[in-house]
């Protein structure tokens, strides 16, 4: 009968000697015999790879990349983990370990020398800096002489808020849905049905005129209803040192003559801001700004200088006075900051209206102005138009601008003071620090498994050899592990198994004679068949002593 044991196969000899021919022969082919498949030189690698590579390699290997990650993560590398891969090709997990390893290492090396790097460029960002706020306060200090002169302020400021006119041309103005969206045609038509006078200026000059059309859109402000109006991208902002990412316009129309709703155009550079065609009525409208920074944060801008210009007033003579009048003009209006006047403008605050805006004519000398209108408006001279907002220490910046008895108010909001030689600091970009980012795949090695023809794990008494018959494919014993797997049981190296032949040989079986332990080279179909030397070695010193063994058996048959 077939005995249990813990690391043997148990095989029987035939009364015939031939069948122990047989069993040699079978044991030194399996263990001798190079598959088709295995011949190329990367699959002799391997195998020479796997029988010296052991768990103990891949624990290493593993000890050794989890001091890599840790030091990676020390120097800042972005260290991501990929899923798990479990397999039973110990070279693959330990090579591909290795393989990570190495790229978290050199990931680390390269995070540090960034972080070299970055050491020094931000040493030298805040000595340019320092520098440039040093330079800063000095101008201010000088600039106390000229706040007499015409076209200076009349207090010494810096300028933190670089937001200059026309200097983002690259971003477009993204509008909510509370203002409605005009096309030209509607827009001339609205014109026509509205207009007291200019009609033929504002539709032909204006709305028709090709570049004035390309540089925004128009639409309908509804009254009441706060339109928000968002700039991104932009490139050229700062305030003090910080780079400002984005600019929102609120706008909210509070007193409309003309009904419940006015045409405005919004420009697609923020500095350039808003038309309003506002046709010769009572128009305004309140604005929120707000700046943010590239994280989608509020800036706190307090102290930044506000151009508030080109706030144009006209008068009409008066037979009774015999003097002009004021008929018309542009304001701001509501600010909660605090205001500069500059010298010599004929803009001003007045605290009794709660207006900054030209109490006389500025457009005509004939009215009474200093200069005619295309002598200041937009030249050098563009302080005699305007007034300085000063923004309060919340940071927050509110206001409302209008018109009376104008045709169209055009509105800039933007940083650039139309006083003579207003400091301005300097801004430095900060350096970034560069960040390498790493992954890596944890590997799980499971020993391989494989369902052998004819073997079976002998975990229990195999007293009845009938119950074991899994019709083996050779006429005498079979173990054959070239054959196409047919049972569900499972071997691994090390395990006990027992070698069952057909019904008939059992019949015919004498004592076992020899035992195999089962090892690497029997596993079918998950590692190569061919085995270490020792063990080709000891099966042909085996399939010698079966052989020697039936040939003494045929012969003490022939003696009887």
């Amino acid at each position: 009968m077939f005995k249990k044991s813990k690391e043997t196969f148990y095989i029987r000899k035939l009364t015939i000697g031939v069948v122990s021919v047989a069993v040699a022969g079978l044991l030194v082919i399996n263990n001798a015999q190079v598959n088709a498949d295995e011949t190329t030189t990367d699959t002799v690698e391997q195998v020479a790879t796997d029988t010296e590579l052991t768990e103990s390699d891949l624990i290493q290997a593993q000890a050794d990349q989890d001091q890599a990650i840790t030091e990676a993560q020390a120097a800042g590398v972005e260290v991501t983990t990929e899923d798990t891969v479990t397999t039973s090709d110990l070279s693959e997990a330990v090579t591909n370990t290795v393989t990570d390893t190495e790229a978290i290492q050199d990931a680390t090396a390269q995070q540090e020398q960034n972080n070299a790097d970055y050491a020094v460029a931000i040493e030298n960002y805040n000595q340019e800096v320092a520098d440039n706020q040093a330079a800063y306060e000095a101008a201010v200090a000088d600039y106390e002489a000229k706040t007499t002169e015409d076209g200076y302020l009349s207090e010494a400021a810096g300028q933190s808020l670089i937001f200059e006119s026309s200097s983002e041309p690259n971003t477009i103005a993204e509008v909510d849905n509370n203002a409605t969206a005009v096309d030209q045609a509607t827009a001339l038509a609205w014109v026509e049905a509205n207009a007291v006078e200019d009609k033929d200026i504002i539709a032909n000059d204006i709305i028709s005129n090709p570049n004035y059309i390309s540089s925004g859109s128009y639409y309908f402000l509804q009254q009441e209803i706060p339109t928000v109006v968002t700039y991104n991208n932009l490139e050229n902002t700062y305030f003090n040192t910080t780079k400002v990412a984005s600019v929102v316009y609120t706008y909210t129309l509070e007193s409309p003559e003309s009904g419940d709703q006015v045409l405005v155009k919004f420009f697609n550079d923020p500095t350039n801001t808003i038309d309003v065609i506002s046709l010769n009525q009572t128009t305004q409208i309140g604005m929120d700004v707000q700046f943010l920074d590239e994280n989608g944060e509020a800036i706190d801008v307090s102290g930044a200088l506000l151009s508030f210009a080109s706030l144009n007033s006209g008068a009409v003579y008066d037979d009774e006075s015999e003097s002009y009048i004021l008929n018309s003009d542009e304001y701001v209006t509501n600010f909660d900051g605090d205001y500069i006047a500059i010298n010599g403008s004929s803009v001003s605050y007045n605290a009794s209206e709660n207006r900054a805006y030209a109490a006389t004519s500025n457009e005509s000398l004939e009215q009474g102005s200093r200069f005619e209108q295309y002598e200041w408006d937009g030249t050098e001279l563009s302080w005699y138009g305007a007034i300085i907002g000063v923004v309060g220490d919340d940071g927050e910046i509110h206001f409302s601008f209008g018109s009376n008895n104008r045709s169209t108010q055009w509105f800039a909001f933007n940083s650039s003071v139309k006083a003579y030689s207003v400091p301005v600091l300097e801004t430095v970009e900060e350096p970034t620090l560069q960040v390498v980012s790493v992954s890596y795949t944890p590997y799980q090695y499971q020993a391989p498994t494989s369902s052998l023809d004819d073997i079976i794990v002998s975990e229990e008494s195999l007293d009845d050899p009938e119950t074991t018959v899994l019709n083996p494919t050779t006429d005498d014993i079979s173990a054959d592990v070239d054959d196409e797997i047919n049972t569900d049981d499972e071997v691994t190296a090390g395990d006990t198994a027992v070698i069952v032949p057909r019904q008939e040989a059992i019949d015919n079986a004498l004592d076992p004679v020899s035992s195999v332990t089962v090892s690497d080279a029997y596993i079918a179909d998950t590692l190569p068949k061919t085995g270490t030397e020792k063990q080709s070695l000891l099966a042909i010193l085996l399939g010698t002593l079966l052989t020697l063994s039936g040939l003494i058996g045929i012969r003490k048959k022939a003696d009887k």
